[in-house]
């Protein structure tokens, strides 16, 4: 009886199991974490757009009012 003894074979085989498994998990973690770096550059590109047209709404604001003071 081998009673408290691990099968090598058995071992190798739940171990390459469980590292392929994690290498997964990690594939799965860098996706995400590429998705969401890509959605927080368009939301930086979408922000300063927005801030840039204010600021351009502005400037035409302004500018149409000296204009019409003239």
């Amino acid at each position: 009886m081998t009673q408290g003894i691990i099968d090598p074979v058995l071992f190798n085989k739940e171990t390459n199991d469980l590292l392929s498994q994690a290498n997964s998990f990690r594939d799965e973690i860098n996706a995400i974490k590429n998705v969401v770096s890509g959605d927080v550059t368009k939301v930086t590109a979408a922000t300063a757009l927005l801030h840039f047209t204010e600021k351009a709404g502005y400037f035409r604001t302004s500018m149409m009012t000296c204009f019409k003071n003239m």
